[in-house]
């Protein structure tokens, strides 16, 4: 599919009773990033959400995992202090 003139793909790997399927899409709206960032209180995401790429993993007894970026940032607990790299308030500053 053909998206702003962003091919979509869409991959599948098969190992053993394993499946692997990658699908990679467009980069998400702006007003969809500000309604997440709405909804999950955080005051930024990432300058680039590419919200609908999913990697899942598949057993053929039907058990299986997906990994998608909205997800994960659903769980970063965004209350407890962040993280920082050495020079981060050096950064700040110059802003």
């Amino acid at each position: 599919m053909m998206i702003h003139g962003f091919q979509s793909s869409h991959q599948d790997f098969s190992f053993g009773p394993w499946k692997l399927t990658a699908s990679k899409t467009h980069i998400m709206k702006s007003a969809d990033v500000e309604k997440l960032a709405d909804e999950l209180h955080m005051p930024s995401l990432p300058e680039m959400m590419f919200g609908d790429n999913v990697l899942r993993i598949q057993h053929g007894s039907g058990f299986g995992i997906e990994f998608n970026a909205t997800d994960a940032l659903r769980c970063v607990n965004n209350y407890q202090g962040m993280l920082k790299v050495a020079c981060a308030e050096e950064w700040q500053e110059s802003r």
